[in-house]
């Protein structure tokens, strides 16, 4: 054997060798985040859910006004409405949470979203629950919209506003889009849109929901 094929047959082991250690790194950073998000989860969700039963109910609340008297809801100036419609919590603002029951998963929604935003809880994206047009980004990780791959069309999520009011959804469609697609991804006739990168990041896992009904929190 030349010693030009034994010089690229240790080439290609060391290039091998490079790119397994790559993806092991990647592996170990995703779950090493995973873990801080479900820890950041598990500290801020308790305090979001006692923060949001404190809403329900109250009269001052423009959000809970809007549900109770529908047609007949005089909508306030709109700096205040953007006021009600989230809660502040530690620096960042929430609009509430989702809960998936096949999952036994639930999850603190940001009002916003950043990359340090993402690292921390899934984000609003675009519009709201009371438009109808609500689409919610996350990362994959293990302990947040990574599990949204066990999913099934009929499933049901719920999301439950600032205001304690429960939207119910049933999964209607799921999809793989591309990262261009931002306009299909916002511009569409579903209710919610929950979606996240798949694994290697080069696409979008996305779930398509149709609303169900809503009730005010217990």
């Amino acid at each position: 054997m030349s010693k030009v094929k034994i010089g690229l047959g240790i080439l290609i082991l060391l290039i091998g060798f490079a790119m397994v250690c790559v993806c092991g790194c990647l592996i170990w950073h995703n779950e090493n985040e995973s873990q801080e998000a479900a820890e950041s989860v598990m500290c801020d969700l308790p305090k979001l859910k006692e923060k949001i039963a404190e809403q329900v109910g109250n009269p001052e609340n423009t959000l809970y006004q809007r549900y109770l008297l529908g047609d007949a809801y005089v909508e306030p100036d709109s700096d205040e409405v953007a006021e009600e419609f989230v809660i502040p919590m530690d620096g960042y603002s929430y609009i509430g949470y989702l809960t998936f029951p096949t999952l036994g998963m639930e999850l603190p929604v940001m009002d916003s979203w950043d990359m340090v935003r993402l690292r921390k809880a899934p984000c609003r994206y675009y519009g709201s629950a009371e438009t109808q047009d609500l689409v919610i980004a996350a990362h994959n990780y293990r302990s947040s919209f990574g599990q949204c791959q066990r999913l099934q069309i009929g499933d049901e999520i719920l999301f439950t506003d600032a205001a304690g009011i429960v939207h119910r959804y049933l999964v209607g469609e799921i999809e793989i889009v591309e990262p261009t697609a931002v306009e299909y991804m916002i511009k569409s006739d579903w209710d919610l849109s929950l979606y996240t990168c798949t694994y290697g990041g080069t696409q979008r896992l996305t779930i398509r929901c149709v609303e169900q009904d809503t009730a005010a929190a217990a």
